[in-house]
């Protein structure tokens, strides 16, 4: 004969076991629930700091960091590639490592000098890879540039097709190399200043159709 005392229906047993379940769940909501919160704040944390802080800005350029003589290797111990002011960096700097090729510097170097792509290379040309020397036929007023001013170039963006085309930037940041007077008549017409660009090899097309079809307009822009 079983006992009443202890006997248990399934309706009891099952009302218990929920009773239980709901009792185990609220511990865990209850120490589950700061965790989370707490995750959530330091992910809030962390999103804030590197969204406030500021972009290292310049531009990449390989400097010595010891004095160098020519014929020594240049490794991350002589030099390392720091973010400099635009101005400060000449067109044909160095901006990794890999440009170098592991060729030895070929000219004496001194701490803290800017290296260049013509100390590891042949190039004596002074044009750096993915630039273009362009010497332009200017009006006269033309030879108040100055040398290693940046500017821009605008003229017709399809000068060549229609030289009534619209006004466009032909040229984001030519870099005046040199500015020679003009005594005579030059090929391209009247013109009283020769000036040496390097610009970006991409916009040459454009800046030439637009100097011997519509004229250029060349734009000094601030910092």
């Amino acid at each position: 004969m079983v006992d009443a005392a202890k006997s248990v229906s399934p309706h009891g047993w099952l009302m218990r076991n929920a009773k239980r379940a709901k009792e185990t769940g609220r511990r865990i909501r209850r120490h589950l629930i700061p965790v989370i919160t707490a995750v959530l704040v330091m992910a809030i944390a962390t999103f804030a700091v590197l969204a406030l802080r500021p972009t290292p800005s310049g531009v990449p350029a390989l400097v010595a960091l010891t004095d160098l003589r020519a014929g020594e290797p240049v490794t991350n111990k002589t030099a390392s590639v720091f973010l400099l002011p635009k101005t400060a960096v000449p067109d044909e700097a160095v901006s990794s490592f890999a440009q170098t090729d592991g060729e030895d510097i070929r000219r004496d170097v001194a701490r803290g000098e800017v290296l260049l792509l013509r100390d590891f290379t042949d190039n004596t040309s002074g044009v750096p890879p993915g630039r273009s020397r362009v010497v332009l036929d200017l009006p006269a007023d033309s030879d108040g540039l100055k040398t290693g001013e940046v500017v821009q170039i605008w003229g017709s963006s399809d000068a060549c097709l229609a030289p009534d085309s619209p006004i466009e930037k032909l040229a984001s940041d030519a870099v005046v190399e040199q500015v020679n007077e003009v005594a005579s008549a030059a090929f391209q017409g009247d013109a009283d200043a020769r000036v040496s660009f390097l610009m970006a090899s991409s916009e040459v097309a454009q800046v030439l159709c637009a100097s011997t079809q519509s004229g250029l307009h060349i734009v000094v822009a601030g910092p």
